[in-house]
């Protein structure tokens, strides 16, 4: 995982309803994650493509710590059939009277599906017998600041329109 920290003080901003500001940073966040978003697309290795095309935006705020987190990289319901007529081994499980998975009872043939968020991480770093192919921090490195400054003038706009809005 590749984080980075922008922290913004809002806390002049006490009157104004917190359901409001929750809907101003989001915006703001998610508007802000796109040049990350298409920077990473750009650096993204294609072999078939299908890792560029997983990229996606997701913001979440963490109830607890009271902080916002974007998240930019592969969608883990991002998925592609592996092709025609191609087969996996697919675990079938075993469940309790609640519905609770209890262990695997077995395997059956099923449809064979590439998900790329399952090997992204291979991909960036690397394993034993390849060599990394970085699309993360290379794309963080070059849009960061970039990042940044919508941010901050996305907050600022939705600010200033959450008060004229207030005003009359």
């Amino acid at each position: 995982m590749i984080k980075t920290e922008v922290k913004l003080d809002l806390s002049g901003l006490d009157y104004v309803r917190k359901s409001v500001n929750n809907v101003i940073i989001r915006k703001a966040i998610n508007k802000a994650a796109v040049p990350v978003k298409d920077a990473v697309i750009g650096y993204a290795p294609s072999r078939r493509g299908y890792l560029r095309q997983s990229i996606r935006i997701k913001s979440k705020f963490y109830q607890a710590t009271k902080t916002w987190a974007v998240i930019v990289g592969p969608s883990t319901a991002f998925k592609r059939s592996a092709g025609r007529g191609k087969t996996a081994r697919v675990p079938v499980y075993s469940r309790n009277a609640r519905g609770k998975i209890t262990g695997i009872s077995g395997f059956e043939t099923g449809k064979a599906y590439i998900k790329p968020s399952r090997y992204a991480h291979l991909v960036e770093k690397g394993t034993k017998t390849s060599r990394p192919h970085p699309f993360l921090r290379p794309a963080l490195a070059k849009s960061k600041q970039r990042y940044t400054d919508i941010l901050c003038a996305e907050v600022r706009a939705g600010i200033e329109a959450g008060l004229l809005k207030s005003r009359t």
